[in-house]
């Protein structure tokens, strides 16, 4: 079975790296998580606000790779501070994915949650400090 991707792509830059600390999660400027680790990811941070929940999901669920999502300023910012907020959660939780399971094979520990955030909260600034389009579908 080909494994799906949940990807987040930075506007190009002079320097083409991501500015954040190396890790298996991003390529240059793109970003790539299991989907299924994304949809994990996205249910708990439901649980602490579905609003901005849902301004998150819909800035990532395209399966169009074409496709330019157009965020405001404000709307990023926003989606910064939440994915800042997940992360704070995230730490002090326990583990996402407790087990392997059929549907997720792997049982990452939440830093790794953590580091995947991180790799779209990159991609997020950039987004913003740029002033392009945001770039992100399902592969």
């Amino acid at each position: 079975m080909r494994r799906v991707w949940q990807v987040f792509d930075a506007p190009p830059d002079e320097t083409n790296i991501l500015p954040i600390e190396p890790s298996p999660w991003h390529i240059a400027r793109t970003v790539y998580i299991p989907w299924e680790h994304w949809d994990v990811i996205l249910k708990f941070a439901e649980s602490i606000d579905s609003h901005k929940t849902k301004l998150l999901s819909s800035s990532s669920s395209t399966k169009n790779k074409n496709l330019n999502i157009e965020r405001s300023q404000d709307e990023l910012q926003e989606m910064i501070d939440f994915i800042e907020r997940i992360i704070g959660k995230i730490a002090v939780s326990p583990p996402l994915v407790p087990k392997p399971t059929p549907e997720i094979p792997e049982d990452y520990t939440n830093v790794e949650h953590i580091r995947m955030l991180e790799a779209v909260k990159g991609v997020m600034k950039e987004v913003k400090r740029i002033g392009k389009p945001l770039k992100a579908w399902i592969e």
